[in-house]
């Protein structure tokens, strides 16, 4: 096996990488939280769901599809940024979970099917069938979760050897760009509540950095409602302190203070 297919395959100990993480750009940690919350949430809504009630099973279909296109997104965010800067740097090296991708988008087609049969079967056929769903969706959510903890540590392996942190930052900043409004309205209502306060306040200053005023504002109640009022009141104290480091170091680089020439 080559050396560039080896880094996208999980190890045993991810010691090394985890110390890496707390310090490196990291363009899968958060949006993986989130996923992994969507992801649970929902198996939890389809164990539950009473398919005689008419409300009850839109509601988890609604979240299901909801999520498949989400996750459907995310694939393609994936392919075509993060694996193009991979192979660009260390061909090869993304290979194996590019072909895993072609798995899942087979596997949410699949699903988004069984969910529409669903929805237009029978009374008498939906109990049935939301029990099959279930437990299809709940082997899709398994093999997503290895999936997503096969790039945590082998492609970001490949990206931290590859790309500094600035080229990093400037990617991910991209990618945010190709995203619509609904898109990034799902992954705010997920990624919220599903990350640390510090990688909450990184995530709003991304979005403060790249929204027009009118869409920050609207971007910012949107996240205050996956809060509670001490997580948010901590998020904006975080916030402002990063702003406070942030102003003297810029005006000290104004006046020529701690730059190189």
């Amino acid at each position: 096996m080559s050396a560039a297919a080896d880094l996208s395959r999980p190890r045993p100990s991810a010691t090394g990488l985890d110390r890496m993480s707390a310090t490196r750009a990291d363009l899968y940690s958060s949006i993986h939280k989130a996923l992994r919350l969507f992801m649970s949430d929902t198996l939890a809504m389809l164990g539950r769901v009473d398919a005689d009630d008419e409300a009850c099973l839109r509601d988890a279909l609604e979240q299901l599809e909801a999520l498949l296109s989400l996750l459907r997104r995310h694939i393609s965010h994936e392919t075509d940024f993060v694996h193009v800067a991979i192979e660009a740097r260390l061909p090869g090296a993304s290979s194996r979970v590019a072909d895993e991708h072609l798995d899942q988008l087979h596997s949410i087609s699949e699903l988004e099917v069984e969910a529409h049969t669903l929805r237009l079967s029978p009374l008498a056929q939906r109990r049935l069938l939301a029990h099959q769903l279930y437990l299809r969706f709940a082997l899709f959510v398994a093999d997503k979760l290895r999936h997503m903890h096969s790039e945590e540590i082998g492609l970001n392996a490949a990206l931290w050897a590859h790309y500094s942190d600035g080229e990093l930052t400037e990617l991910h900043a991209r990618m945010v760009t190709h995203m619509s409004p609904r898109e990034l309205a799902a992954v705010t209502r997920w990624l919220v509540p599903a990350v640390t306060p510090p990688e909450l306040v990184s995530f709003i200053g991304c979005m403060q950095g790249k929204l027009s005023a009118e869409a920050f504002t609207a971007f910012e109640a949107h996240a205050q409602q996956g809060c509670d009022a001490a997580r948010w009141a901590l998020t904006m104290s975080l916030l402002r302190a990063r702003h406070d480091v942030a102003e003297p170091a810029s005006a000290g680089s104004d006046r020529g203070e701690g730059g190189t020439s």
